[in-house]
């Protein structure tokens, strides 16, 4: 554990945790528990869960770690789980005259859901009144594990951009260099900049606001190389 900062100290930027939840309660418990041996400031920043659908079990252990950690629960209004047969569901026409992405992927229900519930939470947290005084979020789904300099190295990430005066250059943080193990880690002493594929990401309010103002391609985009 590094010695550099620790759970009590004052750290320059704000960034909550947000999982995104479904069913996988012994994979958020491995999760979970990664943050409480990190060095996440859990007696000041929030934890936000995000339920994909009421799933008794998962809000059971939801409810169980309040006494530890300041949680913010929340439940996606259109989950797919809750609404089978509705877009972004299983809709027959999901594919009706589509030729594919540019890898040539169909559209397929899972990954449109995933897609709908972090556009749906994306929203929801960066317009909640208690939170906006956060610098942004790390969007992390249940089956992440975070190291135990998390947020040291988040606070790193962060002061590279502002010290390098790199704020409309980038578009996140992401955390995993391997691209879900796709991709070999790059040889760096620090930090680097490529292309974004897939992984858990510190997005500011800088950014969203960017995402924001070109809703209409961020809502167009469509790509299923998830």
């Amino acid at each position: 554990v590094s010695t550099k900062k620790g759970a009590s100290t004052s750290y320059k930027y704000t960034v909550p945790v947000v999982f995104m939840v479904y069913n996988r309660v012994k994979y958020l418990k491995q999760a979970i528990d990664s943050l409480r041996k990190s060095d996440f400031p859990r007696e000041s920043v929030p934890v936000i869960i995000s339920h994909d659908g009421h799933i008794d079990e998962m809000t059971s252990y939801v409810d169980s770690i309040k006494s530890e950690f300041i949680v913010i629960q929340l439940f996606h209004p259109h989950a797919c789980s809750e609404h089978p047969s509705t877009f972004p569901g299983d809709d027959p026409k999901l594919n009706e005259n589509y030729k594919g992405d540019a890898y040539g992927n169909p559209r397929e229900a899972r990954v449109t859901c995933c897609k709908h519930h972090f556009t749906w939470l994306m929203n929801e947290v960066f317009a909640m009144d208690k939170l906006k005084k956060v610098d942004g979020f790390l969007f992390l789904e249940e089956d992440y594990i975070v190291a135990q300099t998390v947020y040291e190295t988040i606070e790193s990430g962060l002061e590279y951009i502002d010290e390098n005066d790199k704020q409309n250059e980038y578009f996140g943080l992401t955390l995993d260099p391997t691209d879900g193990y796709s991709t070999s880690i790059p040889q760096s002493n620090g930090w680097f900049e490529k292309g974004f594929v897939t992984g858990p990401m510190v997005f500011r309010r800088d950014m969203f606001q960017k995402i924001k103002e070109n809703a209409k391609e961020y809502c167009t985009f469509d790509d299923y190389n998830w």
